[in-house]
């Protein structure tokens, strides 16, 4: 298995073309572009902690631009190439892996890793060289980075989340000098991306994210027009950081003490939740509950930047003759998707479900994503017809009073688009009876201490919130007319064998202490960062009575702290868990998605065999 191979392929598919005013993009024409950005020669390919790989032997943004024609303005680059080069490397940049265990026993290890970094500043490009450049060319690209925050470290909200002083000093330069600015987005997180509305002369916007040791020949490859982009974005881009709704639970700035909110923060006790003696403990309250991501702007109708499932691409396509039939164990979503473009290319379609009154009885989002999928490569002209499956389980609710998943009596529709703000309706199910579909019990909830002294968001204090007249597009384009289905709970639970195997699958597994599944959960290995490489004195499992552990590592090559705990006599076996390791493919990151199901089981496969 070529897993360089797959990991450009999944970058190919997962990079998001999020802007692309006048088609600026893919770049036409061999002519010389300037290139901004310390990233495009110190381009990142992975994260931190254990998202951290070796990426040695890995091309840059620039050289692989290079090596699919593009021609970046000369006297920029041996400007960024001499910056690069003369740049002093610090303690962190020389680790030694080497002696990783001396570094975790005498603690300067974390002095290393538990501190955060800022980003770095961008270079301070002579005036002079923008306007030789702005001469030779009216096209700029610019790379911006961000590696910062990691484990034991959150990023920080100015300058980090929002660009730099120098990122915004050189935006402003490239954005008065060049007609046409294409913005590449190398980051491990989302940043502030406001300031795009205000320069008119950004064109184009690309989201590439930490795209793997193949991410740059890939981008390369879109730049030119050799691969048509067709990733969307796993998440929604707020136009304002405030505008997220767990803004003002989140704690960043570790730094200053005061800004920590504690359980006091919440008019909870410390002690009472059994957090003693320290200064300070840090608690994160999930306000937003179940509103996170697109569930939130699309629940009580914020306007975004980029919604979720949001991605563009060079051609255009169109969706017609979109059908939903009732099928035993579900609904299957039938539409033809045609390339209606100059340039082949694949789309991603997405079907959200959306309860008519959602806040009523078990409250729920405006709409949830329940199934999606991707074209493949469409020449222009050509047709496909994409089949969505929906099982019934996707339209149940967990219900806390009840302690179990419930389809709840209502109708339900049925939306087809390309994205989560771009969509309409094919079909409507109705459901007179309310079904149970799995009895459960309630585990890991709010500490009786707590109870009743926080609240959450719930549509029940927003009216008029619900933005069913501001998103609903009625069918068009050929598409067919609303199809009305009822479904009764026969049909739901005609499926109920394959539950009910599961269930008796569960009741034959060995019977289990609450020690031995306490050491499940835990894990095996002392608990402590780098455990593999450090103090291995520690003990890495829970003993019993005897003194005897309760688990073991079972695995022939993996180390505690990488494995997950066995017990043998039980039929339980160790797993060796391995990130991006020295000699393994560096796979994208997660604020991206490529959407197609195969090429993700391709992935779970190449990382199986490392």
């Amino acid at each position: 298995m070529d897993k360089k191979k797959i990991a450009r392929k999944i970058a190919e598919e997962s990079i998001v073309l999020l802007k692309n005013a006048n088609h600026i993009l893919p770049l036409k024409e061999k002519k010389e572009i300037a290139f901004f950005g310390r990233t495009q020669i110190g381009t990142l390919y992975s994260g931190n902690g254990s998202g951290g790989a070796n990426i040695a032997g890995c091309g840059t943004i620039l050289e692989e631009c290079e090596k699919r024609g593009i021609k970046p303005e000369s006297q920029l680059k041996g400007f960024y190439e001499y910056k690069a080069s003369a740049e002093q490397v610090t303690e962190e940049d020389e680790f030694d892996w080497t002696k990783v265990s001396e570094m975790v026993n005498s603690g300067i290890m974390y002095e290393i890793f538990g501190k955060y970094k800022a980003p770095l500043d961008e270079y301070d490009v002579p005036e002079t060289l923008i306007f030789q450049a702005a001469e030779k060319t009216d096209t700029a690209i610019f790379v911006i980075g961000r590696n910062s925050g990691g484990e034991e470290c959150d990023r920080h909200l100015p300058e980090d989340y929002y660009l730099t002083r120098s990122e915004e000093s050189l935006l402003k330069d490239i954005c008065t000098h060049f007609a046409n600015v294409v913005i590449v987005l190398n980051v491990n997180g989302l940043i502030d991306l406001s300031w795009v509305k205000k320069y008119a002369s950004i064109k184009s916007l690309l989201f590439i994210g930490i795209p793997g040791e193949e991410g740059a020949s890939a981008l390369a490859g879109i730049l030119t027009g050799e691969i048509n982009p067709s990733g969307k974005l796993a998440v929604t881009i707020a136009e304002h950081y405030e505008d997220y709704p767990s803004a003002d639970h989140f704690s960043w700035d570790k730094e200053h003490l005061e800004n920590i909110l504690d359980y006091e923060s919440y008019g909870l006790s410390s002690e009472e939740n059994g957090s003693t003696g320290f200064t300070k403990s840090p608690v994160t309250v999930y306000w937003e509950d179940i509103y996170t991501g697109y569930r939130y702007f699309d629940t009580f109708g914020k306007q975004v930047l980029y919604p979720f499932g949001y991605g563009l691409s060079y051609t255009a396509f169109a969706i017609s003759d979109a059908l939903v039939k009732k099928q035993n164990g579900g609904i299957l979503v039938t539409a033809d998707v045609k390339n209606i473009g100059e340039m082949s290319g694949k789309e991603v379609i997405q079907i959200y479900l959306s309860k008519v009154y959602p806040a009523e009885g078990v409250e729920r989002p405006y709409q949830e994503l329940k199934g999606f999928e991707k074209t493949s490569d469409l020449a222009p002209g050509e047709k496909e017809q994409v089949k969505i499956w929906i099982p019934w389980r996707e339209l149940a609710v967990y219900d806390e009073e009840r302690a179990a998943w419930v389809i709840e009596s209502g109708d339900y529709l049925l939306k087809m688009g390309k994205s989560s703000r771009d969509t309409f309706t094919v079909g409507m199910v109705c459901l007179r009876d309310t079904v149970l579909t799995e009895q459960c019990a309630n585990r890991l909830t709010i500490s009786g201490c707590n109870r009743g002294k926080l609240s959450f968001l719930t549509q029940k204090d927003c009216t008029g919130c619900q933005p069913e007249d501001v998103y609903e597009k009625k069918p068009d384009g050929g598409v067919t007319e609303t199809e009305v289905i009822s479904v009764t709970e026969e049909d739901i639970l005609a499926g109920g064998e394959s539950i009910q195997a599961e269930k008796e699958a569960q009741q034959s597994l060995p019977e289990l202490s609450i020690e031995e599944l306490a050491s499940l959960c835990v894990g095996y290995g002392p608990g402590t960062p780098f455990a593999a490489v450090g103090d291995r004195t520690d003990p890495s499992a829970i003993f019993d009575a005897d003194g005897n552990p309760l688990t073991i590592n079972s695995h022939p090559t993996g180390y505690p702290g990488y494995v997950s705990p066995a017990i043998a006599e039980k039929g339980i076996k160790s797993i060796f868990i391995r990130t991006a390791l020295p000699g393994s493919a560096v796979l994208p990151g997660r604020q991206k998605c490529s959407l197609r199901a195969p090429l993700t089981k391709k992935c779970g496969r190449c990382s199986g065999m490392q």
